[in-house]
């Protein structure tokens, strides 16, 4: 059994699971670590730090000799605080759930007595101080029985004196604090730490290096912490990207994780997919956002389908492609119906937020007709008509997608360039190349000569295949920087492209991009102990460092908040998962 143990240096996501009980996305106790030191920024209102020091005889011990980290995971965490070649304190955390923190210090060895001491960055009249804990109206800090509290430095602290002793504290949020601290004070720890690290015990065992296994083991962390409970106007279980600072559930992002979740909870599998068509409108729109209580106006790339097939393929539930069939007909029939603004056939985004693709420059002027939806739809008639295969329904699923097919290539192709773009209102090309104009490859729209045009933009150095392949924006387009989708590579298209690379036989291509993009997620993880929203294309700096929108750049730096871009992104943590069980790189 791997567990992950690579310290997020200021962005790891830190929460109470829906796969272990019931979660409230409305006011959570969700962290994120801190780039310093062994501790996490909660990120609720008022934000606060909560952090563990050390000090001998009344003096803080600036830097401990080293930290050895055992666990360090979305609900639990575990780190050897070496003081000197003579002192050590083992420091856990583990969520008892949504709501409760526990934290437990063990001495491992001690020659003297060691003050351990969590630390708040409160305002100090945000504290009474109780003889056993730090109140107010939505937040406790309790201390066992040894405790000393200190409401004006918003600390409470307790002394080991010799090797084997232990002292723990509660951390509560919500209602009716003091209750839930005094009971979880009572709770037995070492219980609830097992039930946390034997979850690891049910992931799969890959041919892989003990790096490669590390990650997957980070990257079902990831996974799991982004995972839900019924709430709301989601009646079903659910996962987001990330629990913050997004937590709602998007279209695409959920069949991506329904794919990666396959391969160790398939109930949780089938439900990231079904939660998303349990929010459809009586018309078939879905929306690309959908929050607890809130959803946006537009749809999202329609991949649900695919991915549903993809979750049975591994299931073998009959159940599920029955459930979900109907509901992914109205689906994809409202995206062919309510997106195609002038009847020639071929469907728009509302926008770039739509598309998925937020900010790319495609969308930096008016776009008709767009190249990735109507690959996607192609694609989604594809496993249409299997679902209506298996279920022994008529159709014309495959007449549709060939319809639709000649439409792509007589409007979206430009034999000049050897490339695929979107269209404007007046039916010109927007001669933009992007990642989107590999959609067809991936959804086999092409002939054998556009795939064979496709790979060599994908291969030239000047254009996709950079450092770190796919850029999001091919390099010698004007536009190509280090912001977003502007330039940087993204997981989801590399996996897109991987896919299609091998339906027309770029075999030994496929590997290559596969191995890369399961090397570069290994790479940083092991740097900054993360998984990643986005990648530099050009492999110089820490994704950390790159713009998102109006944010980032150079002049980035960790902060107590988060990262610059998002970190434990959820989509990275299941694709990586899937391509490296299903690696084809070897």
């Amino acid at each position: 059994m791997k567990l992950p143990n690579v310290w997020g240096n200021g962005g790891q996501l830190f929460a109470f699971s829906g796969m272990d009980g019931e979660t409230d996305v409305r006011d959570q106790l969700v962290g994120s670590s801190l780039d310093k030191g062994r501790g996490f920024v909660f990120h609720t209102n008022p934000a606060f730090e909560a952090k563990i020091t050390l000090a001998k005889n009344g003096h803080e011990i600036d830097e401990v000799n080293t930290i050895t980290d055992k666990i360090i995971a979305g609900d639990v965490v575990s780190s050897d605080m070496r003081i000197d070649d003579k002192n050590s304190v083992q420091v856990r955390w583990a969520f008892k759930d949504a709501t409760t923190l526990l934290i437990r210090a063990d001495a491992n060895a001690l020659t003297e007595p060691i003050e351990v001491t969590m630390c708040l960055n409160l305002p100090k009249d945000s504290f009474e101080a109780h003889d056993w804990a730090l109140v107010n109206d939505k937040l406790v800090i309790a201390g066992g029985s040894n405790a000393t509290v200190n409401a004006e430095d918003g600390r409470i602290s307790a002394k080991l004196n010799a090797a084997g002793e232990s002292t723990m504290f509660a951390l509560v949020y919500g209602q009716n604090v003091e209750t839930a601290a005094r009971d979880a004070m009572q709770s037995d720890f070492d219980e609830i730490f097992r039930q946390r690290i034997e979850f690891y015990k049910s992931l799969p065992e890959p041919r892989a290096t003990d790096d490669e296994c590390m990650t997957l083991a980070k990257c079902a962390s990831v996974m799991k912490v982004n995972c839900l409970s019924p709430q709301g106007m989601t009646s079903l279980p659910w996962t987001t990207p990330d629990r913050w600072p997004h937590v709602h559930m998007w279209i695409w992002d959920s069949g991506f994780h329904g794919i990666g979740l396959r391969h160790f909870s398939q109930e949780w599998a089938e439900n990231a997919i079904k939660a998303v068509l349990s929010r459809q409108h009586e018309n078939g729109f879905i929306a690309h956002l959908m929050g607890v209580d809130i959803e946006s106006k537009v749809i999202q790339p329609p991949i649900l389908s695919w991915a549903a097939w993809k979750v049975y393929e591994t299931t073998g539930n009959l159940e599920f492609i029955r459930w979900c069939y109907p509901r992914l007909v109205k689906m994809i029939e409202f995206d062919i119906n309510e997106r195609d603004s002038d009847g020639n056939g071929l469907a728009g985004w509302d926008d770039g937020d739509a598309s998925g693709m937020d900010n790319s420059p495609r969308f930096d002027g008016k776009v008709k007709d767009a190249i990735d939806l109507n690959a996607f739809l192609a694609n989604e008639m594809t496993y249409l008509s299997r679902m209506a295969e298996l279920l022994g329904e008529n159709n014309d699923w495959m007449p549709r997608r060939q319809g639709l097919v000649d439409l792509v290539n007589q409007n979206l192709w430009d034999q000049e360039t050897g490339f695929y773009y979107d269209n404007d209102p007046d039916g010109s090309l927007v001669k933009i190349k992007t990642c989107a104009g590999f959609a067809p490859m991936f959804a086999g729209i092409c002939t054998k000569e556009q795939a064979k045009c496709l790979v060599d933009h994908l291969m030239n150095p000047e254009e996709f295949w950079r450092p770190f392949p796919i850029a999001s924006v091919a390099a010698d387009e004007p536009t190509y920087c280090d912001n977003m989708w502007r330039g940087p590579s993204w997981i989801n298209y590399n996996y897109f492209v991987i896919y299609g690379l091998l339906d027309y036989g770029y075999t030994d291509i496929a590997k290559e991009l596969c191995r890369r993009t399961l090397d570069e997620i290994v790479r940083w993880y092991k740097e900054d102990g993360l998984t990643y929203e986005y990648y530099d294309a050009e492999q110089s700096v820490s994704p950390v460092m790159l713009h998102r929108k109006k944010t980032g750049g150079p002049e980035a730096r960790r902060s107590n908040a988060m990262a610059t871009l998002i970190c434990d992104y959820n989509w990275t943590a299941s694709l990586y998962i899937d391509l490296l069980l299903n690696r084809i790189d070897l």
